[in-house]
């Protein structure tokens, strides 16, 4: 869970550093329904309504509060969102809730908790055949309950305002959480440091990342915009965000169909070096993921990933050891994106060792083919990032003529009777387009196969720009 520590081989898993080398089972009390991850710990919501945080694999504990019991709408967890160091929850009512496992009064309780079970020799949580037996415990502390949001403007788009604004979707990053209304008005809430310092928030209204207009005035929207090798894009004439991403240091508010818009934020440096976004900052428009029917965005610390409807995924920013799936940079063509731009800066790369390509800046599309003698065409659904790590969901569109799906990462499986089903497909294949599905959703499909996008990184040497040497151990 915590990449920045050390333990002993024969430590169990209620250290957080303790590394699973290979798959293994969490036994918990209910099965499990969603996952969030932050920087070193995660939260899950199960099949009761219970919310759980992971600050080591083998000791959960169930947050136990009236306040999300469960008894109403107001109390009934819809959506967990792990920020960089803390945890938040959205109910279906539209409040959000949150807490601080690191610091202040519960960072107390947890670790006199810990010391208590330290005491005790079954308290380990050591695993058995692959299966972590979780020692589950309760902790009551009532989370602090985000302010009600304020007076917002009624959208060209957001039908009759009989409905009032009510958050519908939150992400979280660096000390912020970035909400969504039900009309499409995307808000943040900063100040989520420890509980002291929440309750000095508020939420605060992003027009520009919420209204068409202000869309519209964008720069890169400009009659002169454009060149040669980026064509001039049309501005929105009405636009409603219908999703919202986040991760570290940037967001995205973004809206799905064919004319999709793909709006980027970011945190900077605010008084005392704290992270901080403006209000009335600029969103960032990069051109070629405009009007692309982008259907999810993802982000790790410095790279990022837009899945299309058709498909396609296409990623960029930096290499994070490979984890934009572009390839082994020192076999790429110089000048291809991913690739190094010049002779020289490959041997200077060559001659250190450890020379990292600049950033791609160009979103690009993602090859799936694992053998480029036998191209094969592929159809992501899924897409996943974390910290230096990407990985994607994707399928087969034809069979192999040869029977061999051995390049395509699909597993070996066996029917009931022994026969072997690799590379064969019980029922037809699914025929493009795919419109059964949407974002967040898996269509039912007869194979399919996981591929790792990229590699973990943990050498902050890779990305000089970083303000922490240890903050690349997010879980995925």
């Amino acid at each position: 869970m915590d990449g920045t520590t050390y333990v002993l081989n024969s430590d169990g898993f209620s250290e957080s550093g303790k590394t699973c080398d290979a798959p293994h089972k969490l036994q918990m009390p209910a099965a499990t329904r969603s996952i969030s991850c932050g920087r070193v710990h995660s939260n899950t919501l199960d099949a009761n309504g219970h919310i759980w945080t992971f600050l080591n694999f083998g000791r959960p504990f169930k947050l136990s509060s009236p306040l999300l019991d469960g008894s109403s709408r107001d109390s009934s967890p819809l959506q967990i969102e792990c920020g960089w160091s803390f945890s938040s929850v959205l109910t279906q009512g539209g409040d959000v809730f949150v807490w601080f496992p690191f610091a202040g009064n519960m960072a107390a309780l947890i670790e006199n908790k810990y010391r208590e079970m330290d005491q005790q020799g079954d308290k380990k949580a050591k695993s058995v055949d692959g299966v972590i037996p979780c020692i589950t415990w309760e902790l009551s502390m009532d989370p602090f309950r985000l302010p009600s949001l304020p007076s917002l403007p009624k959208l060209s788009n957001s039908g009759s305002a009989e409905n009032e604004p009510r958050l519908i979707k939150i992400a979280a990053l660096d000390q912020h959480i970035i909400g969504l209304t039900n009309q499409g008005h995307v808000l943040k809430y900063g100040s989520l440091q420890d509980e002291t310092k929440a309750v000095r928030g508020r939420w605060e209204y992003l027009p520009n990342f919420s209204e068409a207009k202000r869309v519209r005035e964008h720069p890169v929207f400009a009659p002169d915009a454009g060149s040669e090798t980026d064509k001039r894009i049309d501005a929105p004439t009405d636009m409603q965000i219908t999703h919202i991403s986040a991760h570290f240091r940037h967001f995205v508010a973004y809206s799905t169909g064919s004319s999709s818009i793909v709006l980027i934020g970011e945190t900077d440096a605010g008084p005392q070096g704290q992270p901080r976004i403006d209000p009335e900052g600029q969103p960032q428009i990069i051109p070629a993921l405009q009007n692309r029917s982008v259907i999810s965005v993802v982000l790790g610390d410095y790279h990022y990933g837009a899945l299309t409807a058709s498909g396609e995924l296409f990623t960029w920013g930096a290499y994070s050891k490979g984890a934009l799936g572009l390839g082994d940079p020192a076999t790429l063509p110089i000048g291809a994106p991913g690739g190094f731009a010049n002779e020289a800066q490959l041997q200077q790369a060559v001659d250190r060792n450890h020379g990292i390509p600049p950033d791609v800046k160009e979103p690009t599309l993602v090859s799936f083919d694992q053998d480029k003698s036998k191209p094969r065409k592929r159809f992501c659904f899924s897409v996943a990032a974390s910290g230096w790590h990407m990985g994607a969901l994707a399928f087969d569109l034809e069979p192999n003529p040869d029977g061999d799906d051995s390049d395509s990462g699909a597993e070996v499986s066996n029917d009931p009777e022994g026969r072997d089903t690799h590379g064969s497909y019980p029922v037809p294949l699914p025929q493009p387009p795919f419109t059964s599905h949407g974002p967040g959703q898996v269509p039912i499909l007869p194979l399919s196969s996981v591929f790792r996008v990229g590699l973990a990184g943990r050498d902050a040497s890779q990305q000089g720009s970083s303000s922490s040497s240890g903050h690349h151990n997010q879980p995925m």
